[in-house]
């Protein structure tokens, strides 16, 4: 799949993205989508939460190319200073 969406130039998570403080699970991120307040990803802890030793779940919504519909994905984020 990373060759597929390199080559289709949609290889990036940058945009817009809910946040919340802390670890939660995906349910909670579902029932609370909405109402989560939204950020520009990359950005750093410090700017969000006012400070660098936060922890944080960040949810989304990214369109999958049709022909991996219903296949085992993964998505290797790599960290990296801003």
């Amino acid at each position: 799949m990373n060759t597929y969406l390199a080559q289709q130039n949609k290889a990036s998570l940058e945009g817009d993205w809910r946040y919340i403080e802390g670890i939660r699970t995906p349910n909670e991120m579902k029932q609370a989508y909405i109402i989560l307040p939204t950020t520009k990803i990359p950005i750093e802890f410090s700017q969000l939460f006012n400070r660098d030793d936060a922890s944080a779940t960040f949810s989304t919504y990214i369109k999958i190319p049709s022909c991996f519909v219903g296949q085992l994905m993964a998505i290797d984020i790599i960290l990296m200073n801003i």
